[in-house]
């Protein structure tokens, strides 16, 4: 297949041992799941890139013997201490030399045909700086059977498009697994925290709202990445809500600044609707992990806690619009805080950054 254009074959002479793709793999005391990782990785059929596990766990360095891993492509850093979820993702790309990065859980897996169908979709449409895919949901410790896919380069929308429809649910994606140039991430700076906690919460959320502001955001419509849900997930079993209030706030005020902008701005009532809605559903959900009745009413201090976040648009016509959304998510705060039945965020998924 050729070189996607844009790419020189002069810069590759001038970076021979470079692959294409790296891939960063965050992990923590999870050797068992991460060789399923691997093992989904070693699969791909596209065969020009790295692979490189940051193991946060000092306790027992990790080894390709150790892991029973015989791909040459697949490299280990041991950290002398423990950097921090947020911090290893960063140590991962500056340790990478593709040219393009993303970064993988260690608990979740690829089909096969992943990184093939995102470099047809860099050779289709021209090296776009981002490119999604679907994912899918499977549930437990166990190697999941192989699901059919229907080979594909996707489709490419401006990044107003492609936000509208993620907002509106028409298309799914993970932000931190999305494939990015190494120039764009140098761009936005890699992996920021939200929030006082080494985990990268919410900021997934954060790296797709950005990706509204690109002139092309490739996304492709298969689950190429299989999203694990299992017993051990930090953010299936956590319900820090002081945390989750924290970082609530600070993705609320970082993407108000994005949505505003002119590139955006006349989705502005739209996405900040969607935004909206998501954190205080998303807070309920946490919430709701004590299953008493009273634990659902800490959600209203952080509702309004939100509409003191929309106080930097005042003195603007998008303040109005704001407030309706506010509003809106009132009333779907209200209907989930009454309903017996469980909680699932309404616009987004739960954040697999915190996995």
């Amino acid at each position: 297949m050729e070189r996607p254009a844009g790419i020189h074959h002069s810069d590759f002479e001038s970076r021979a041992a470079a692959p294409f793709f790296s891939i960063g793999i965050t992990t923590y005391n999870r050797p068992d799941l991460l060789k399923q990782t691997l093992d989904s990785i070693s699969a791909q059929t596209f065969s020009d890139f790295e692979a490189i596990v940051g193991n946060d766990y000092a306790e027992e360095p990790l080894s390709a013997e150790l892991l029973g891993i015989t791909d040459p492509r697949i490299r280990f850093e041991n950290y002398p201490e423990n950097l921090g979820e947020a911090a290893n993702m960063n140590a991962l790309l500056a340790r990478s030399r593709g040219r393009y990065f993303t970064w993988q859980n260690d608990d979740d897996l690829y089909a096969p045909t992943f990184l093939e169908d995102v470099y047809a979709a860099l050779v289709k449409f021209d090296s776009p700086k981002c490119v999604f895919t679907s994912y899918e949901l499977f549930e437990g410790a166990g190697y999941p059977e192989p699901i059919d896919l229907v080979v594909g380069t996707g489709a490419v929308f401006s990044g107003r498009e492609f936000l509208r429809r993620y907002f509106s649910g028409t298309l799914l994606a993970i932000g931190c697994t999305g494939v990015y140039s190494r120039e764009y991430l140098a761009q936005v700076g890699g992996i920021e925290l939200l929030g006082d906690f080494h985990r990268p919460l919410y900021t997934e959320y954060l790296y797709l709202i950005r990706a509204g502001l690109e002139e092309r955001v490739v996304h492709i419509d298969q689950p190429l990445i299989r999203y694990r849900a299992h017993e051990g997930s930090w953010g299936g079993t956590t319900a820090d809500l002081p945390l989750y209030t924290q970082v609530g706030g600070n993705l609320l005020n970082q993407s108000i600044d994005i949505l505003k902008r002119p590139e955006l701005r006349a989705d502005f009532r739209e996405n900040i609707s969607a935004l909206l809605n998501f954190l205080v559903s998303d807070f309920l959900l946490k919430c709701r992990v004590d299953c008493r009745l009273l634990c659902r009413l800490k959600a209203l201090p952080y509702f309004f806690f939100l509409k003191s976040k929309l106080n930097s648009l005042k003195g603007s016509k998008l303040y109005r619009q704001a407030l309706i959304a506010w509003g809106r998510a009132g009333m779907t705060l209200a209907w989930c805080m009454a309903t017996k039945f469980s909680l699932k965020s309404l616009c987004f998924r739960q954040s697999r950054c915190a996995g």
